[in-house]
């Protein structure tokens, strides 16, 4: 099941030298694995047995938008504040980061057009 990015018209601009128009930035469950895609520069693939939760969020309009860390550890790849979801690992996840580095996390955000589904579908796979 594919999930699309929430993103604001103005980002699209922004975002397209990156090739991540809206086909190319979702979230996709498959099995026990989430695929998540933001164009060229971000494609992960999040195992749910790692996952402790989602829930509805926030994103600090401070830390902006795109592919992008935070000062608590989090990581966002993001392309608007709104519908934003929190995905809590159980432990600490290293997490691709820009130029291929890794980043250590135990949160990692997403803004998808329908959030409340996504939290549905997650709860219900992440249960024991």
């Amino acid at each position: 099941m594919r999930f699309k990015f929430q993103m604001e018209p103005w980002m699209l601009p922004v975002l397209l030298p990156f090739g991540a128009v809206p086909e190319q930035c979702y979230a996709e469950l498959h099995g026990r694995q989430l695929y998540v895609r933001m164009g060229l520069l971000f494609r992960e693939v999040l195992e749910l047995n790692s996952m402790s939760h989602v829930e509805a969020s926030k994103w600090p309009v401070i830390l902006g938008l795109g592919h992008r860390v935070g000062l608590q550890g989090q990581m966002g790849v993001l392309a608007s504040h709104k519908n934003v979801v929190r995905i809590h690992f159980k432990e600490p996840q290293f997490i691709k980061f820009l130029g291929g580095f890794h980043f250590k996390t135990h949160d990692f955000y997403l803004a998808l057009e329908d959030s409340d589904g996504f939290i549905d579908i997650m709860s219900l796979r992440l249960r024991p």
